[in-house]
């Protein structure tokens, strides 16, 4: 799935993740509404000028959603059919029920993100198999990194700063998400990525980047 970053001790470079399907870095800083991707395919529309919600992140810049609804930043045209990794970093400004929420555009049964007041977390793709994680996954305050993947069996795995949380098999293969949006989030979000495989361990922790995070793709 990669290139190998090493060899006999020499660093040949930055490992190559297959499948990256989307990219949105979140540094736009302008008078308008494009959300770009580095991809070049699925450019978002936000609701306000990006100006008015880029703040410092994570790495460099990062939106600063401020509990904006709904639909802040979405592409109508991105879907995903079957295997697919969704990854992003979030720093919580507050904690409150159904927020947070990123997912496909048709929501539940394609691929949904939230939280709660007290920082549960809700993700997955269908109601019946989603995780309902603990109390206090999700935490004011701080960067955290998210990834959740899902493989062509059903297997569905939820991972935070690329470290295991949850896993399960039997989850349905998505329908159509009919576009992908980031909306009801009081708080920072930064390096929105998805792609069309799932993500290893090691490419996993190539994202992460022992806490720093990084823009390469």
């Amino acid at each position: 799935m990669r290139n190998p970053a090493f060899l006999g001790g020499v660093a040949l470079g930055k490992p190559v993740i297959s499948g990256l399907l989307l990219h949105w870095k979140l540094n736009d800083n302008v008078p308008n509404t494009t959300v770009i991707d580095s991809r070049g395919g699925y450019h978002g529309t936000s609701l306000v000028n990006t100006e008015d919600v880029s703040v410092v992140g994570k790495i460099n810049k990062a939106f600063n959603l401020q509990g904006v609804a709904p639909n802040f930043a979405v592409n109508n045209s991105f879907s995903v059919i079957t295997v697919f990794s969704i990854a992003f970093w979030l720093k919580p400004n507050s904690l409150d029920a159904f927020t947070h929420a990123i997912s496909a555009v048709n929501g539940w049964n394609s691929f949904a993100f939230n939280s709660d007041g007290d920082g549960r977390v809700y993700c997955g793709v269908t109601t019946a198999r989603r995780f309902v994680t603990a109390t206090g996954v999700l935490t004011v305050g701080v960067w955290q990194h998210f990834v959740y993947t899902l493989h062509s069996n059903g297997d569905a795995f939820l991972y935070k700063n690329s470290g295991y949380l949850y896993g399960t098999p039997g989850e349905s293969l998505p329908v159509a998400w009919g576009g992908v949006k980031l909306n009801l989030t009081d708080g920072l979000i930064d390096d929105f990525r998805i792609y069309g495989g799932v993500l290893s361990q090691v490419d996993r922790d190539f994202i992460y980047n022992g806490g720093a995070g990084t823009e390469r793709e």
